[in-house]
């Protein structure tokens, strides 16, 4: 799953921003500079033919208004297709595992509201490890269930809090068990109806939770918060900026991708932290357009609550300030291939843009994911995502990605 904590490779942040290239340039230019790879990327390598395209249509699609209860979700936090086909999906609502057949027929629910063995508190994340074994994460309990592909439960692993006393989120999961973790939230509320970036505790983790190295403190998501009210009736509301700074994470296998999002940069480390490539793309940063304000506001009054949260809503709604552009992207993940997607910002009611790079950080091209698809997994030829409907009613869809033979 991909995590939207704020993160930096610490002094790799004074590094410049790529500056606009000859897009005319035939590939990717690439140095050694003290033991790191740097590759920066002028031009697309595919030619016309050779571009992956994902499918309109989804070939599995789960989730309905009215009818079987056990298709219907209260608020999807997660998803993961396996090997075979088979759909996990976590309801953060309700505290349950979810499995469907390939097909999106129902199998069996797995766990439930609770602090025993395979029960959740806070059902939030699924990180798929080798064998298709499910880590669960509970952020309440602060516990990494495992269930085996048919649902029975294996063991949990408790996570330290972070540098001794935050609350911790893993941000992904190294094949061998290990993770990098950084804090769920920052505790503390101060008045900012300013955007601003507090600094985040990043750490290594061993496979049984433990703290075992730490990556510094850097630089977190921008953020714009209300403090209203006291005693009992205080009330603190916090949210991202509108196209605001932040920093992206993708783990898979023995790969660590982080790009913070203010250049257009992808640093790669080792689970030991090391950094071995710096992937970098030329290019120009997007203005933010009135239409793109204007379809923000919209999109979260619409789903803003009654009364006193909706009043809330609007406060903060009516202090948030706008940049002039767009930040260089606005997600990443690495697929089951070992190639990195960079999602990039699309344009209001529009499908969404990617960057696709291969192993080595050569960019490959573009491709496209349904709009208002929000990705949860990228497969070898399929994606799986959260969709949500003219009915609010949410729906897990699986599209597949279609791709040319090799020529």
């Amino acid at each position: 799953m991909q995590s939207t904590v704020a993160l930096a490779a610490g002094a790799l942040l004074v590094l410049a921003a790529c500056g606009g290239g000859d897009a005319r340039a035939a590939g990717p230019t690439v140095r050694d500079s003290a033991g790191i790879r740097i590759v920066q990327n002028e031009a697309p390598a595919w030619k016309k033919g050779q571009a992956w395209r994902v499918a309109a249509e989804p070939v599995t699609d789960v989730g309905v208004a009215e009818g079987d209860a056990n298709q219907q979700f209260a608020r999807v936090s997660d998803a993961v297709r396996l090997s075979d086909g088979t759909l996990m999906v976590a309801d953060g609502q309700v505290n349950e595992l979810r499995a469907f057949d390939a097909q999106g027929r129902y199998l069996r629910s797995i766990g439930r509201s609770g602090g025993g063995p395979g029960e959740f508190g806070g059902l939030e994340q699924l990180h798929l490890l080798p064998g298709d074994t499910v880590a669960a994460f509970d952020y309440l309990g602060r516990r990494l269930s495992f269930f085996t592909p048919a649902g029975t439960f294996v063991r949990s692993v408790t996570l330290e809090p972070v540098d001794g006393t935050l609350r911790p989120r893993p941000l992904g999961v190294f094949a061998d068990g290990s993770m990098v973790v950084a804090p769920l939230f920052n505790p503390i509320f101060r008045n900012s109806p300013r955007p601003t970036r507090d600094t985040v505790a990043l750490a290594l983790y061993s496979a049984a939770g433990r703290q075992s190295a730490s990556l510094g403190r850097v630089p977190g998501r921008e953020m714009v918060t209300l403090v209203s009210g006291g005693g009992a009736d205080r009330m603190a509301v916090r949210d991202a900026r509108p196209f605001g700074l932040a920093t992206f994470f993708a783990v898979h296998g023995s790969r660590l991708l982080v790009g913070e999002n203010a250049r257009y940069e992808l640093v790669e480390r080792r689970p030991d932290g090391a950094v071995v490539r710096l992937v970098r793309r030329s290019g120009d940063p997007q203005a933010v357009t009135k239409r793109d304000r204007e379809a923000y506001l919209e999109r979260r009054r619409g789903r803003a609550g009654d009364g006193a949260s909706r009043g809330a809503e609007e406060r903060l709604l009516k202090s948030l300030s706008f940049p002039e552009h767009k930040p260089y992207f606005a997600g990443l993940r690495l697929d089951a291939e070992g190639n990195a997607w960079v999602e990039r910002h699309p344009a209001p009611g529009a499908d969404t843009p990617w960057d696709v790079f291969d192993a080595e950080g050569r960019l490959l091209g573009t491709v496209t994911t349904p709009a208002g698809l929000r990705v949860t997994q990228i497969g070898p030829d399929f994606i799986v995502g959260v969709w949500t409907d003219e009915l609010d009613v949410p729906h897990v869809r699986v599209h597949r990605i279609q791709k040319p033979a090799a020529r």
